[in-house]
């Protein structure tokens, strides 16, 4: 559900055509097809992986996955990876408040 006061997302705001086409692949079609049918064939997969580690609260396996994602996504969209970079340094956060509870703990 959208809040109030938020801008719809647009599918445009995910894929950048034109900044993909001149950017990562110099306009050449053949290679802009080939990378999409690879980012395709895995790109559900890594939504899933990215779910699964929140839900399993699994800050490594949320922080590896979106640094791959974020790769992957890049050549589409700058917001795309924007969002997964967050996720990653959410990752990061996360293993770093538990090390330091975790080493709290042991000093007690």
């Amino acid at each position: 559900m959208q809040e109030e006061g938020q801008a719809k997302q647009h599918p445009d705001d995910f894929f950048d055509k034109a900044f993909f086409l001149k950017h990562r692949v110099n306009n050449n079609l053949s290679i802009a097809k080939k990378l999409t049918e690879i980012f395709l064939d895995s790109y559900q997969k890594g939504l899933s992986d990215i779910k699964n580690a929140v839900e399993t609260k699994d800050a490594e396996k949320l922080r590896a996955t979106a640094h791959f994602f974020k790769g992957q996504v890049s050549y589409y969209s700058k917001n795309a990876a924007k969002a997964s970079l967050n996720l990653e340094q959410a990752g990061k956060r996360i293993q770093f408040i538990h090390g330091r509870r975790a080493v709290q703990r042991k000093n007690r």
